[in-house]
């Protein structure tokens, strides 16, 4: 996302991206995890990372957008002062999300890569790293291959399916903005240390791994012993 981080800088659009916003921000009082469970699995290894099945095809999300609506859902869980800036910072940060499809010539409504912006701009946060491009299409290549989300079209109603699409690249983004913004206008300890615990509680939601020993490479995902 290093390229894109840049193009959100020329847009202005990381000034939205106030880290004092984060502090309560994470899947755990979100709860924008449809049921059933959808725990994503981690490689342990570099090698199976590495492993390259052929390409499967993206489970693209049916319907209409509803971005309005989900970035009010998740700014709801703000105090109520902040929320209507919040809303707006969610709505931007789908349109830079957008701006990244586009660009890297992903298709428009791929479940795989809006997980992958979630677990990559998480992973932004919680690391104070940037992350290339390349890596970002990796892990979303990755998340395509497996099984578990591929089914995800036949047991998910697409209503969830587009309310998890949305709010997944909404907060991927918008961390990873936060993360941009700190770099350049860095927040006191305390709120910055609340913005990596809100990327941490995210990261472990969905992996259902200490995000400690995540790592993040050409190869996509995996754990590090």
């Amino acid at each position: 996302m290093r390229k894109l981080l840049l193009i959100l800088m020329c847009a202005g659009a990381a000034q939205l991206a106030h880290a004092q916003w984060m502090a309560g921000l994470s899947l755990v009082n979100t709860a924008i995890w449809p049921q059933p469970d959808l725990t994503v699995p981690v490689p342990a290894t570099t090698a199976a990372a590495v492993r390259q099945d052929k390409p499967a095809p993206p489970l693209l999300v049916p319907g209409a957008p509803a971005v309005q609506a989900n970035a009010r859902a998740l700014a709801v869980k703000f105090p109520a002062a902040e929320r209507a800036k919040i809303e707006q910072a969610f709505v931007q940060s789908m349109d830079v999300y957008g701006q990244l499809t586009r660009k890297l010539d992903i298709p428009q409504r791929d479940m795989a890569a809006s997980l992958a912006a979630f677990i990559v701009g998480n992973y932004m946060a919680l690391n104070e790293t940037d992350v290339p491009d390349d890596v970002f299409k990796a892990v979303a290549a990755q998340l395509r291959r497996q099984a578990h989300l591929r089914e995800m079209g036949t047991r998910v109603r697409s209503d969830q399916l587009r309310t998890l699409y949305e709010q997944s690249a909404m907060v991927g983004t918008f961390m990873a903005l936060t993360w941009k913004s700190q770099q350049s206008a860095p927040q006191p300890p305390q709120v910055w240390a609340n913005v990596r615990d809100a990327a941490r509680a995210n990261l472990q939601t969905v992996l259902r791994t200490d995000p400690s020993r995540l790592r993040l490479d050409d190869t996509g995902m995996h754990l590090a012993r």
